[in-house]
């Protein structure tokens, strides 16, 4: 997090002079930057002390993927979501401590219900690769959770933050949790 000041400041100032319109046009398109203060949180809301349903709902579509196929499963779900909070905790130098063969063995005790799932393909562009259009797969809607969900609260809370499934990064597996009565 020591560089997190300069590269903002370096983000802002290129913004603030332009972004090429095309890859091989001089033409630039100039952002006006309101402010290059950088937001923190600290913490993630737990979303109860004790539930045993919770329901996501889903803000954009998201992708997980076993052997192949779409899938919900909730041990390949909550596994992949550990996996990728640990993964971007390192780039805050945390690691995640977890009984990791613990925490598959519980998940795999988790149930997916009340499904409201709709699968969704659309493209998205490739400026890299000279505006390909390049397909995308993914699932939208709500489903709950149920069963013992304490040693996975932490997890699911951090993901409303870092996103779900495949191709998080493009903004892909945003969710928020809702608590079932």
């Amino acid at each position: 997090g020591f560089w997190a000041a300069p590269v903002a400041q370096a983000l802002c100032d290129a913004l603030a002079g332009g972004i090429a319109v095309d890859a091989e046009s001089r033409v630039r398109a100039r952002i006006a930057v309101q402010s290059c203060e950088i937001d923190r949180e600290e913490g993630a809301a737990l979303p109860l002390d004790s539930v045993s349903s919770l329901r996501l709902i889903f803000r954009s579509p998201f992708l997980l993927m076993t052997r192949g196929a779409l899938s919900i499963d909730p041990r390949t779900l909550l596994v992949g979501l550990a996996n990728r909070v640990r993964g971007l905790a390192r780039w805050q130098d945390f690691d995640l401590e977890l009984d990791w063969r613990n925490f598959a063995v519980e998940a795999a005790r988790v149930r997916v219900v009340d499904q409201r799932l709709r699968h969704r393909t659309w493209a998205r562009r490739s400026i890299r690769s000279g505006g390909r259009s390049i397909p995308v797969n993914g699932t939208e809607g709500a489903f709950t959770l149920q069963g013992d969900l304490q040693p996975f609260l932490a997890i699911l809370a951090l993901g409303q933050t870092t996103h779900l499934g495949q191709q998080a990064s493009f903004g892909l597996g945003r969710y928020e949790l809702v608590p079932v009565p």
